[in-house]
């Protein structure tokens, strides 16, 4: 809980102040290392989130990222919100029988 505090702490600092930090060291990096390491903030973050199961946070701390990681980590937190909704529907449904 903790580390989410933190994070989202560390995500309301704009990025142009945040990313000063790490380009004041020479880096050579490719696109998809690139992408890699602009998200890397919010896919530490959003990996706290999944591990809360508060996957409604991790979709919506992700919605802007662009590296793969970030995507699928996207993608899967909306899959499984998608799956517990239909999930507790289909119970709310037979409960009523």
């Amino acid at each position: 809980m903790q580390s989410c505090r933190a994070s989202n702490l560390l995500l309301s600092i704009p990025d142009d102040k945040r990313q000063a930090a790490a380009q004041s060291e020479p880096n050579v990096l490719n696109d998809f290392e690139q992408d890699e390491d602009e998200d890397e903030d919010e896919t530490m973050l959003a990996r706290r989130h999944m591990e809360l199961k508060q996957y409604h946070q991790a979709v919506f701390v992700l919605q802007d990222c662009e590296s793969p990681k970030a995507l699928f980590m996207r993608i899967y937190s909306q899959y499984i919100v998608r799956y517990i909704s239909s999930r507790s529907s289909h119970i709310s449904m037979l409960m009523e029988r």
